[in-house]
């Protein structure tokens, strides 16, 4: 417990300070304009406080290790640091260290987003494979496919409210399976709640649902309307603390575990 409580303490002290970073940033308290210097050392900030995370997800799977956690807790701790560092690369690209932009099309200004996506898709959808590998115990495949079935739905509905018919083809392809798959990963969080409860999953199901409104944001206020630099904060609060929410599954799912057998000795 104690390595845990060290853990989740770091954690919590990263989101503060990526918070109150971004809330000042907000403010327009901080010298960031495009293209200065400021806004170089201002997104290396942004990336220090992200591989600071990413050191707490190999500490989760460190800790999965070491204290013995069965075989899918500890694949639950793997999956979730490989997510969280190809999130870190998607960030990376995101900070557009070179000053590039319509690298695309004439239409998307922030095209790097649209690059980015190449690392966001596999890291969430590791976590869409993590939610299904927690749950099939519980939860029918019918009743998962009637899930997946109905986001997608659900997301090529939000797609086609905001496409713009003169991106590109390959952008628009993008964006298209992006949205999918963070339907699909906003609808497996039902397969938790069903297997798990709402009370016990609150947390890491609240981190899962943040995802898919940070980039919803993105898509509306970045992608296809330019409210930079105001969104790109608001965003950042969003998505960083829901990274953290979601590198708590492996906690999450020991502990549920740890319940469970408790439960069954009582009996």
């Amino acid at each position: 417990m104690k390595t845990q409580d060290s853990i989740n303490a770091g954690v919590v002290i990263i989101v503060t300070a990526s918070t109150l970073l971004q809330g000042i940033a907000l403010l327009g308290l901080l010298p960031i304009a495009a293209g200065s210097i400021g806004r170089q050392v201002f997104s290396s900030v942004e990336m220090l406080l992200v591989l600071l995370l990413l050191m707490q997800g190999w500490r989760i799977r460190q800790w999965s290790l070491a204290s013995g956690q069965d075989v899918l807790v500890r694949k639950t701790a793997t999956l979730c640091f490989f997510s969280l560092l190809l999130c870190t690369l998607g960030d990376f690209v995101n900070r557009n260290y070179f000053g590039q932009y319509y690298q695309w099309d004439a239409v998307i200004k922030h095209s790097y987003l649209i690059e980015a996506i190449g690392f966001f898709f596999p890291g969430y959808f590791l976590v869409v494979l993590v939610n299904w590998q927690i749950s099939r115990h519980r939860v029918s495949t019918r009743w998962m496919a009637g899930t997946v079935l109905l986001m997608l739905l659900a997301g090529t509905l939000a797609y086609g409210m905001n496409h713009d018919p003169r991106i590109n083809a390959v952008s628009s392809a993008l964006i298209l399976l992006y949205t999918l798959l963070l339907s699909v990963l906003a609808g497996s969080t039902l397969w938790i709640i069903k297997t798990y409860g709402w009370a016990a999953s609150s947390l890491v199901v609240t981190g899962m649902l943040l995802a898919p409104v940070a980039d919803a944001l993105i898509g509306n206020f970045w992608i296809y309307r330019d409210y930079f630099p105001v969104i790109e904060h608001v965003n950042w609060i969003i998505y960083f603390t829901s990274l953290a929410m979601i590198q708590q599954l492996p906690f999450f799912l020991a502990r549920a575990k740890r319940e469970n057998s408790d439960a069954s000795r009582a009996a």
